[in-house]
């Protein structure tokens, strides 16, 4: 269950991640400000925010079909 608790906690933390960093590339906020760098930008704070929790991935494919 504490495995569970922090699977979860860590799919939570990378959804806001995902969705506060979704929200300034759309508005162009900082860091996304400029046009011609945005979209490298984006990606690149795509990946670290995945590779932060590295082991996510992983225990999404382990989820019962039911469940995914």
């Amino acid at each position: 269950s504490q495995r569970d608790e922090q699977q979860w906690f860590d799919g939570r933390a990378v959804a806001e991640s995902l969705k506060t960093n979704t929200w300034r590339y759309m508005m162009r906020a900082e860091p996304f400000h400029n046009d011609d760098t945005c979209d490298e930008e984006f990606r690149k704070e795509l990946d670290t925010i995945l590779a932060q929790r590295g082991e996510l991935p992983q225990d999404l494919r382990n989820l019962p079909p039911r469940m995914r």
